[in-house]
């Protein structure tokens, strides 16, 4: 079961914006202690020829979760962008919403660390981390 499941979780806008990410229909919430929670509902569209959520849709929920976590904590004018991101594949759904539970494990001044999970109900599915370098963010 995740570590948070009673906390107060309030819907944020997305710390991380792209296209890809609006378009997967990625949402974003924060939980206590720096923490954030990433949903994504599990549609046809997100399954391999197994009618199982693809390993990349894990991947790419994981890199969401563990980049918004840290977020929050480098300054103003910087974002961050993966260097490394590991993936323990535990289970797969078929069903659900894909919840991905994270929180910065250590951040510096260049480089950043990030751990979670992907959870459907109480079931871990994923269990993450990954590395991330600390950059200006580009001008938009």
């Amino acid at each position: 079961m995740s570590e948070s499941p009673t906390e107060t979780i309030e819907q944020i806008d997305s710390p991380i914006r792209s296209p890809f990410i609006e378009h997967l229909g990625i949402q974003f919430f924060r939980l206590g202690a720096g923490g954030v929670e990433v949903r994504l509902p599990v549609t046809p569209e997100l399954l391999n020829s197994a009618a199982m959520v693809h390993g990349g849709v894990y991947a790419t929920l994981a890199d969401c979760a563990l980049a918004a976590a840290i977020h929050g904590q480098v300054p103003p004018g910087q974002m961050v962008v993966t260097l490394d991101l590991s993936c323990r594949y535990l289970r797969a759904a078929r069903a659900g919403v894909l919840r991905a539970t994270a929180r910065a494990v250590h951040v510096g001044r260049r480089t950043a660390v990030a751990e979670g999970e992907i959870w459907v109900d109480d079931v871990m599915q994923v269990k993450a981390s990954g590395s991330f370098m600390i950059v200006p963010r580009a001008a938009t």
